[in-house]
């Protein structure tokens, strides 16, 4: 499963390599420039994973010192790829094309660049994703957001 936004180059690698099942785990509207990154992204403390919880903590509101988000923001993606109760990977197209949902485990890895591994890749963990990961550009390493990073 490869985490678009900003995995570019590599997915275009896996696609192109042959023999490799891959899903690309991706939806525009939640990587609409300005709009992609949730409040306290930086730190991913209070950061809303599901697009009802950040509508109603008004996140679609312009926030005095915290800027603008949307509800479809890139932890929202998070929210609708994986459903924590069940511990599985419910949509990887967004619009979804893979039969879902399907246990995390059956996933070799998730592959996140850029802002796919600052911002969906922390979220993913705080909902208890705990595939293995390859990050291209880690920015999910930054030390504000280590909290998150599972043990």
């Amino acid at each position: 499963c490869v985490i678009a936004p900003g995995s570019g180059q590599a997915t275009r690698a896996m696609l192109g390599a042959g023999g490799l099942r891959v899903h690309l785990a991706a939806g525009p509207e939640y990587d609409i420039n300005g709009r992609r990154m949730p409040p306290d992204w930086v730190s991913m403390r209070e950061v809303q994973l599901h697009e009802s919880d950040a509508r109603a903590a008004g996140v679609d509101l312009l926030v005095a010192g915290r800027g603008r988000a949307s509800c479809l923001n890139l932890a929202t993606l998070a929210g609708r790829l994986f459903d924590a109760p069940s511990g599985a990977i419910v949509s990887c197209e967004v619009p979804s094309r893979v039969p879902r949902p399907q246990p995390a485990a059956s996933f070799s890895c998730l592959v996140c660049g850029s802002r796919g591994g600052q911002v969906t890749l922390p979220a993913l963990w705080l909902l208890g994703c705990r595939v293995p990961a390859v990050v291209i550009n880690g920015g999910c390493a930054r030390q504000p957001a280590s909290w998150a990073w599972p043990s």
